[in-house]
């Protein structure tokens, strides 16, 4: 991957098919599948991971320890969901959570009332802002950068893709 810019290795790690590789995280984790390996890695999604870029590795630094990957052994990288601004849909995350996109707003609802928050990080690894409320919260994406953001809602991490 060494000579290939940043953005064909963040479309690799954040969802796109670029050049054979697929990517798609499982409660709060990201999995990332090894070529050969039938464990995956899990990626702790949180305000401590920051994920780098070295040539032709991917470097994941999290509060137990740093993971380097060879960005030609990646299979696959999972998400629970995967929606952009200009999706506008309305999918259950769990028994008492909905999930709804409308252009750029973004709501997370529960069911039984309960306290929800929306943890949402930038690519960086950055975290650009946290919501929460009772029985329902909600974020609007109108004032942010277009780009692709982490939102961890409950146990679900999302990729949201801000055009």
């Amino acid at each position: 991957m060494e000579g290939y810019p940043i953005i064909t290795r963040l479309a690799i790690l954040l969802g796109c098919t670029v050049y054979g590789f697929t990517a798609s995280a499982t409660g709060d984790n990201m999995l990332v599948h090894i070529n050969g390996s039938s464990t995956p890695v899990q990626v702790e999604i949180s305000e401590n991971t920051k994920i780098t870029f070295d040539n032709s590795t991917i470097c994941i630094a999290q509060t137990a320890g740093e993971t380097t990957i060879e960005v030609k052994d990646i299979d696959k990288i999972v998400f629970d969901l995967h929606t952009s601004s200009i999706d506008d849909t309305s999918v259950s995350l769990s028994d008492d959570i909905s999930f709804t996109v409308a252009g750029t707003l973004i709501t997370a609802t529960s069911v039984s009332e309960s306290h929800l928050s929306l943890h949402i990080y930038d690519t960086s690894g950055r975290k650009v802002a946290e919501v929460s409320g009772q029985g329902s919260t909600d974020y609007d994406f109108s004032g942010a950068k277009s780009g692709v953001y982490i939102i961890l809602c409950g146990d679900k991490t999302i990729k949201y893709l801000n055009r």
